[in-house]
């Protein structure tokens, strides 16, 4: 009830005042009721550290895991807004590490979309820059939209710092994107498939150097209003600015 409340309220306050930026909605300065340490996955290297409001993630040498694991309410149907604030204290990694990833699960799972940082492009999203390397001593936003659905007509957005940087519209979302029939698609996936959106660090073999990213605000809600859509008149992968 209180987060349709809050939905409601969003519409409300923030429909007449739409800035051509996105997305709008606000978010809490403190942990969410549902971001709790049962949400770590049990087989991270490091559980992170959480101290309402910020939540430290960290990998020592020789770590490759330490994250959490996000399934509430992901269904088919339903339009979603994800994010998080991120900044790095100390050395950026070599390599790309993961820092999100949402993925449909199952025998096989399937990424659909995730965020990579590194020290040379900083925080990137298939192989874009959201927020340059400088950037990421302060505290930076990323946020994803998604209308999640086995037909043709989804949507999967990303903002960084309230900027569109990706935008890709009239595709199945359960899939990684651009997923349409006619481009060779499969089939979509079984009714009963789950989504799982995963956060922290991920990297995919043991990293050399240690690393901490701090992350706060953590949100993610169903959509009832979506406002500066940016994929339906976009490029195939691009925004158009």
């Amino acid at each position: 009830m209180r987060r349709a409340l809050a939905a409601a309220f969003a519409f409300l306050a923030f429909s007449g005042c739409d800035d051509g930026e996105g997305p709008i909605f606000p978010v809490e300065n403190a942990l969410y009721e549902w971001v709790t340490p049962e949400l770590v996955d049990p087989r991270s290297d490091r559980s992170p550290v959480f101290a309402d409001p910020v939540i430290s993630f960290r990998l020592a040498p020789g770590d490759k895991r330490s994250i959490l694991l996000i399934d509430r309410e992901w269904r088919l149907g339903l339009r979603f807004l994800a994010g998080f604030d991120l900044r790095v204290a100390g050395d950026l990694p070599e390599k790309p590490v993961t820092l999100s990833r949402f993925v449909r699960r199952g025998p096989v799972e399937i990424e659909i979309s995730s965020f990579q940082l590194d020290a040379q492009r900083g925080v990137t999203f298939r192989g874009r820059t959201c927020i340059e390397p400088g950037r990421l001593r302060e505290w930076n936003r990323v946020e994803t939209r998604i209308f999640l659905t086995d037909q043709e007509n989804g949507f999967l957005e990303v903002f960084c710092n309230r900027t569109p940087l990706w935008g890709v519209a009239r595709t199945r979302t359960t899939f990684r994107p651009p997923c349409r029939a006619s481009e060779g698609c499969g089939q979509p996936g079984p009714r009963s498939a789950t989504y799982q959106w995963q956060l922290g660090l991920l990297a995919p073999a043991p990293i050399r150097r240690g690393l901490q990213v701090d992350m706060q605000r953590i949100h993610q809600r169903i959509l009832w209003y979506v406002p500066n859509r940016i994929a339906a008149s976009a490029r195939e992968g691009a925004v158009d600015r």
